[in-house]
């Protein structure tokens, strides 16, 4: 019961990535699954499959850019400023 549930939230993990992903993978990943349930434990398996959802809409969506965009505009504010954002004691003592 419990790998026929994990199997379906599986084969929906598959189906929600990009369609350029999925062409290429889907069936790979559903013959993964059917071979490595015993071995990995479905949990594993649905786990990976969501990591790698999430993995795939960041890149493809190109968010990923906006991130490293803020992280790169905030490194010089931090290593101006850092100092007194961890300071012990305060200002001028």
């Amino acid at each position: 019961m419990l790998h026929t549930t994990c199997y379906a939230l599986y084969r929906l993990l598959v189906r929600l990535h990009p369609a350029e992903f999925r062409e290429r993978f889907a069936d790979e990943m559903r013959w993964i699954f059917e071979e490595a349930a015993g071995t990995w434990g479905v949990t594993s398996l649905v786990t990976d499959a969501g990591i790698s959802l999430a993995r795939q809409r960041l890149v493809r969506s190109d968010l990923w850019k906006w991130v490293v965009a803020g992280v790169a505009g905030m490194l010089p504010l931090l290593l101006a400023f850092g100092s007194f954002l961890f300071a012990d004691k305060p200002l001028g003592r």
